[in-house]
């Protein structure tokens, strides 16, 4: 008899075609229909679950049948689904009802909303169907103040202006730790600055100004883009909860431009003038935050005719540049002359501006565009030593990112368009710098004044030895591709002239008589410019930038001179941090510290320096940072990574900067303290001070190791292919070489043999770095029990005592059979955590007698 089935709602047909000549048997499995109708009975929450309970009807339906449950919240203005599979229906006849418990962060009941519930029962082809009845609402507030993520508006401020942020939380996520991170609109993958509640400091409020972060007292810009008119930031808001050891994260909220605010306005300058005698000069900046100054780099200039009732004017500064703070009045002037005078009044000032670098923490200056925004109908861009105007804006859709503009784009200023005409400076010899590109010395020599008079006058350029007497080198030069009034020199960094010499460089014009317009001029004289032809690293310093009350990195430069930069042919430069501890001879490597250098090298850690020899690199980690910034003394070194530390066969010497006041005091007992020195002792918990693990622990955990001997040479009875304090094995010293950052220990690499021929307060350095990477791979190391596991047994590290370790017919077993006893004395074909552990654990009684 034909049998039709009907499709269930929200279900396709199902058509089976037969192509001709095929053959096979097919079996049918009539499946009926069902149907469910629930609805919501109870919505109950408890703490951080909630309880709910549908009853209604079905059809068709099998005892033993369960589901998937579909918690759909909507709250912040989105769905949030999730679902719970394998729950249970408890069918009698055709009326079905179905419990289940959920947990109020993995199903977003966040905020104020409403729950839209729905049902698959797991059996064939079944759907999903909606449960009605009365709405299931939750109320679990998770906002902050001032910011409501729902309204669509942006929170409108000002350029520096504190945004106080105190959050509103329920008592149902007391335990968490909210998350809340500011980025740029459209730049979601690279944060700006994050603020963490912990779970006991909810109510507590935190504070941020806008667009700025502060280092060192000082704040800095970070917003930076040319051009923009207005500035949003995007905030997303997540919970942070930990269950078993683990950390999961929930997305909360997130709300685009939450924040905007205008770029500040440069308005005017002000110069009082009586007469010839100048008063104050006052930047004139809107758009700031009431109460915030805005650090700008002012200078005052003269611009005058050449001659009299010439047309061509000349200008020079009659101050040097110096920070004042816009929108406040300045006695700018009393910092360097309180009674300054114009000679006559052919003499015009204006006020020249220039952006910080204090201000952006550039190593470089940036366009004044990139901070202020002005009228250039009012202002003159220019370089305020080179006099270049500032380069037309890219065209549509074209953007210059602050790294690929040109010296001269990185370097403008603005002076005010009453000048009226472009003048031209006094011709001389400005700076001379010296930096290194790739394997030479790259001189670079500024000539201030009218391009036409300096191809006039034809400046040569020489290298002399110190006292100027002897001529070593003479200089090709030829003017810059980026700016045709910086002339550029290229020598060898290995010449042998110079090599190891303190040079002099000098300049002079070989046609002394050149005219400028037509005018005779005064020939400039260039001073000679010192040098050491000696590669060596100086000038270590130490700059802390911080986001917001808990948001910190830190910045550690130096200065690299006559080191090879290539990033082919460079030599590595790199940082290290120590700690330097009471009654230690040595100061103790902080492995945890980690650097991220601004010019990497090519498969290397080590970073390179820049072409005016900055070397610079970040700590980023929050807890380096704080660890850096506490209590204790601490070193940071920069030195030559790779070729034995030579640059050029020269050995340099490392370059240091001592942070901190007193130095912690490691002195103290320890477990088996008898057994060991007193240098040993003190190590010991240096070391354990850096990796956060307990230096009992490590000490029962070696003694363990070497049958109480603490002996660097001991090797094990059951394996001579493992030796030292913590038994090395060929796996461990493979996986330390693998590791290992510095390019001449990868050269020769550590070896087993090695190890047993040093001193114990040596292999207490590998035994540091071994640790280092197991807390990377797992994760703190906080019991006796993970601390061995770590050695013995990595795999067990954070299982519990019932983990299986090692199994009968395995070597790892065969060397450690006899840890395997059972209840009954028997073994039990496996060696578990615990019966690892139970030897262990045991010494630490015998650790106490031997306590010193």
């Amino acid at each position: 008899m034909p049998t039709t089935v009907q499709p269930q709602p929200n279900q396709k047909a199902f058509e089976l075609k037969i192509e001709p000549g095929s053959e096979g048997v097919f079996r049918l499995i009539a499946v009926p229909p069902i149907t469910l109708d629930l609805k919501l009975a109870s919505f109950q929450g408890s703490g951080r679950t909630y309880k709910i309970k549908m009853v209604g009807t079905h059809q068709n339906l099998p005892e033993g049948t369960t589901c998937r449950v579909i918690v759909k919240a909507n709250a912040f203005g989105k769905p949030r689904p999730s679902d719970v599979s394998s729950v249970p229906m408890q069918l009698e006849g055709n009326r079905c009802s179905i419990e289940l418990e959920v947990d109020a962060i993995e199903s977003g009941f966040f905020g104020t909303g409403t729950v839209d519930l729905s049902v698959i029962p797991d059996f064939p082809f079944a759907t999903e169907w909606p449960v009605g009845g009365a709405v299931a609402r939750f109320d679990n507030p998770l906002e902050f103040s001032p910011l409501n993520p729902t309204d669509g508006k942006s929170l409108e401020v000002l350029l520096g202006q504190e945004i106080e942020l105190k959050p509103k939380v329920s008592s149902r996520f007391k335990d968490t730790v909210l998350k809340l991170s500011v980025f740029k609109t459209g730049q979601s993958d690279s944060t700006y600055t994050v603020f963490e509640w912990d779970a006991d400091d909810h109510d507590d409020s935190k504070s941020w100004r806008a667009g700025c972060a502060e280092s060192d007292g000082r704040f800095l810009l970070t917003y930076l883009d040319v051009n923009q008119k207005l500035y949003t930031y995007t905030l997303r808001l997540e919970i942070i909860d930990e269950k078993d050891g683990k950390k999961e994260k929930y997305l909360v909220w997130e709300k685009a431009k939450a924040i905007s605010f205008p770029k500040p306005e440069l308005e005017g300058f002000d110069i009082s003038q009586m007469g010839n005698v100048v008063g104050d000069v006052v930047a004139k900046v809107k758009n700031l935050a009431p109460g915030f100054s805005l650090p700008l780099e002012l200078s005052l200039w003269v611009h005058q005719p050449l001659a009299p009732d010439a047309p061509v004017h000349v200008m020079n500064p009659v101050t040097r540049p110096t920070e004042a703070e816009a929108s406040k009045s300045n006695w700018f002037l009393e910092l360097f002359n309180s009674d300054l005078t114009l000679r006559d009044e052919s003499q015009k000032l204006f006020a020249l501006l220039r952006i910080p670098k204090t201000l952006t923490g550039s190593e470089t200056y940036v366009p004044v565009s990139a901070v202020l925004d002005y009228d250039e109908k009012n202002f003159f861009p220019f370089d305020d030593d080179e006099l270049w105007l500032e380069p037309p804006t890219p065209g549509k859709g074209k953007k210059v990112s602050k790294t690929q503009k040109s010296p001269k784009e990185l370097a403008t200023a603005i002076a005010s368009m009453e000048l009226k005409l472009r003048p031209s400076r006094t011709p001389h010899f400005g700076e001379v710098t010296a930096g290194v590109q790739g394997n030479q010395l790259r001189l670079a020599f500024k000539l201030v004044g009218d391009i036409q008079y300096w191809k006039d006058a034809a400046p040569s350029f020489s290298i002399y030895d110190e006292l100027g007497e002897k001529e070593l080198v003479k200089l090709k030069v030829k003017p810059s591709a980026n700016n045709p009034r910086i002339h550029e020199a290229l020598v060898p960094l290995a010449d042998k002239q110079l090599l190891g010499q303190k040079v002099s460089i000098r300049g002079k014009l070989t046609k002394p008589e050149a005219k400028l317009w037509g005018d005779t001029v005064a020939p400039p004289e260039m001073a000679p410019f010192p040098y050491e032809c000696v590669p060596k690293l100086s000038d270590v310093r130490m700059n802390v930038v911080k986001l917001t009350e808990e948001t910190s990195y830190i910045q550690a430069k130096c200065r690299a001179q006559h080191i090879p930069n290539g990033k082919g042919d460079g030599t590595a430069i790199a940082f290290r941090a120590y700690e330097i501890m009471t009654g230690l001879d040595e100061p103790i490597l902080l492995t945890a510290v980690r650097f991220w250098y601004d010019i990497p090298k090519n498969k290397s850690k080590g970073g390179l320096s820049d072409p005016q020899g900055q070397f610079s690199a970040r700590i980023k980690s929050t807890d380096a940072v704080q660890r850096l910034l506490g209590k204790g003394k601490f070193r940071l070194d920069a030195y030559v990574l790779d070729n034995k530390g030579k640059a050029l066969n020269v050995e340099v010497e490392k370059a240091s900067l001592f942070i901190g006041d007193e130095p912690r005091n490691v002195a103290g007992t320890l477990l088996f303290g008898k057994l060991v020195s007193p240098e040993f002792r003190m190590k010991v918990k240096a070391i354990c001070a850096d990796l956060e693990i307990s230096a009992d622990d490590l000490m029962v955990c070696m003694a363990h190791e070497t049958d109480y001997t603490f002996s660097a040479s001991k090797r094990a009875y059951n394996n001579k292919n493992a030796v030292g304090l913590i038994q090395f094995t060929p796996v461990a010293v493979k996986d330390l070489n693998r590791n290992e950052e510095d390019p001449e220990r990868k050269k020769k690499p550590l070896t087993l043999d090695e190890l047993a021929g040093m001193s114990e307060l040596t292999q207490l350095d590998w035994v540091q770095k071994y640790f280092r990477l197991r807390i990377n791979a797992f994760g703190p190391l906080k019991t006796l029990e993970d601390l061995y596991a770590s050695i013995l047994c990595p795999s067990a590290v954070h299982q519990p005592d019932t983990f299986k370790c090692f199994f009968a017919g395995s070597a790892e077993y065969a060397r450690n059979a006899s840890l395997d006893k059972g209840p009954d004395g028997q073994p039990k074909g496996y060696i578990s955590k615990a019966d690892m552990s139970a030897p262990v654990l045991m010494k630490r009684i015998k650790g106490k007698e031997e306590r010193e």
